[in-house]
């Protein structure tokens, strides 16, 4: 497993940012408490439950060929990238899943492009400046689109325009020592390195699902705690919920918002506001 200097440029980084946070004292309190806030029973349940199904993946794609140990460096980067980035907006994200959106994004010119450039890289020095900047103008890109003022917009489109110079100048690179020397690019190592990420964004994406719809109903559960006190009463409001419901999001949600401040206190209770809901999903189901 040998790392290119471009990656060795991003863990410089990442080495040098853990550095000054353990230096800075200010700093170190607020990290140390979000590592504690990291390891929370669920989030690990979902971190562990996650890198149990790429495990399985893998070594699907492994049986087939279209992965070997080689590719583990890039697997390790794509969990870290796509897997992280990919579970935490469809936690925060509304019931709405977008599959075909996501399909969009893991298969797109964009992949294509990602993958020339990374190819071949700069001297090590040259990359850890490049790296440096694109990280600095990707987080001020960042905070201009999320404050979206008059007076950003001009800052965020010039940093647009640099993020994308920079992308044209890797891109050049790759293609040019790509042309020189095409024996080494058109390789059976190569076309692994480009399908695997994007075979394993796809195969992760029933277990993203699975991770939206046990969020949607863990949130539901949560909030019948005042509405249902009895325990027992609760599980049986919940296990109802998702017979009838399934995987219509929309539907359990607008359940949950249907409930008057009541308390429910017997089966009959419960039965009771699943009726309307019942209408719901005939009347849904006919559209």
């Amino acid at each position: 497993m040998v790392f290119n200097n471009r990656e060795l440029a991003f863990l410089t980084i990442i080495l040098l940012f853990l550095l000054y946070v353990a230096l800075k004292l200010d700093m170190k309190d607020s990290f140390l408490q979000l590592i504690k806030a990291f390891f929370q029973k669920k989030i690990i349940l979902v971190l562990m439950s996650s890198i149990v199904w790429v495990i399985v993946t893998v070594s699907l794609l492994a049986i087939l060929d279209l992965w070997r140990f080689d590719n583990f460096k890039t697997t390790v980067f794509w969990f870290i990238t796509f897997v992280f980035v990919m579970i935490s907006s469809v936690v925060n994200s509304s019931c709405y899943f977008g599959l075909r959106k996501k399909l969009k994004d893991i298969v797109n010119v964009s992949a294509l492009i990602i993958f020339i450039t990374n190819a071949h890289t700069f001297s090590y020095l040259t990359e850890l400046f490049l790296v440096f900047i694109t990280i600095l103008l990707s987080s001020m890109y960042w905070v201009a689109v999320q404050r979206n003022q008059m007076e950003h917009r001009v800052v965020r489109d010039i940093v647009l325009l640099l993020l994308i110079c920079l992308l044209v100048l890797n891109l050049t690179n790759s293609l040019l020592k790509i042309l020189n020397s095409p024996d080494g690019f058109f390789v059976d190592y190569q076309f692994r390195e480009l399908i695997s990420p994007i075979l394993l964004s796809i195969s992760f994406l029933p277990f993203l699902f699975l991770i939206k719809a046990y969020v949607i109903y863990d949130g539901i559960y949560v909030g019948l705690h005042y509405r249902i006190p009895n325990l027992k009463m609760r599980r049986y409001a919940l296990g109802k919920l998702i017979f009838m419901c399934k995987f219509n999001f929309y539907l359990a949600e607008s359940w949950r918002s249907d409930l008057n401040y009541d308390q429910l206190v017997s089966k009959k209770d419960i039965d009771d506001t699943f009726v309307d809901l019942k209408s719901k999903n005939e009347f849904s189901a006919h559209l």
